[in-house]
């Protein structure tokens, strides 16, 4: 029979550690190893023989409190974390994912839900409820959104014949072929062309038409024959 899993309980208050562990010594998912106040403890708890788990509550977190959290998952002890106790900010839940936690058990999540949540974590894979990954996706189309507006707000740094310049450079032009194009002496479009690299901060032509599709600031490339 294999040897049930270990744990380490980090909270706060002691009445809702014992009783926590109270029901998952009983449940059989894992037992209860050791409780300690905070994650200062815990961390300095794995430099001896670490758990399979660790269970986090982040309800009363401070700044110090994500850098050793990050500590505690990425010990390379093997340790599997477990954070209890998340609202559905999902900044919050962004950090801990950065930290590296296995699981996220919200606020009004039942005792059952904590023991879906082991279970898929003592199998090696990460638990989120749905209504996590949905503040999450959320989360992530604001970031996503925000970033291209960014963007958008770093294209203005050209003007807009420094843009239709570098338009023309994406489209393989030459300085003579741009000149001929926009009806500006040759002069002319090399201290447009000059200005562009500046601004972008790169050394040459092909750089600078990279950067302005990684940014986004030029229609995607065509294949060839489309």
């Amino acid at each position: 029979m294999a040897e049930t899993p270990q744990a380490l309980l980090v909270g706060r208050h002691r009445l809702f550690r014992e009783c926590l562990a109270a029901f998952l010594d009983r449940g059989g998912r894992v037992r209860v190893k050791e409780q300690v106040d905070d994650l200062e403890q815990a961390v300095r708890r794995l430099n001896g023989h670490a758990p399979q788990v660790v269970l986090v509550d982040l309800s009363h977190n401070d700044e110090g409190g994500w850098r050793r959290l990050r500590e505690l998952a990425r010990s390379g002890s093997g340790v599997r974390v477990v954070v209890l106790g998340l609202g559905d900010e999902a900044d919050e839940l962004l950090r801990c994912i950065e930290a590296g936690a296995a699981g996220y058990v919200l606020q009004e999540s039942s005792l059952a839900d904590l023991d879906a949540a082991l279970e898929r974590v003592l199998a090696g894979e990460v638990f989120c409820s749905p209504r996590v990954t949905f503040s999450m996706f959320r989360r992530l189309g604001e970031l996503a959104r925000e970033h291209r507006r960014r963007q958008q707000v770093e294209a203005l740094e050209l003007t807009p014949r420094e843009m239709e310049v570098l338009r023309l450079i994406a489209e393989g032009l030459t300085n003579r072929q741009i000149a001929a194009r926009v009806c500006l002496s040759v002069y002319t479009v090399k201290n447009h062309v000059h200005n562009v690299l500046e601004k972008l901060g790169v050394d040459n032509r092909e750089a600078a038409v990279e950067t302005a599709y990684r940014r986004r600031w030029l229609p995607d490339r065509r294949c060839p024959g489309s």
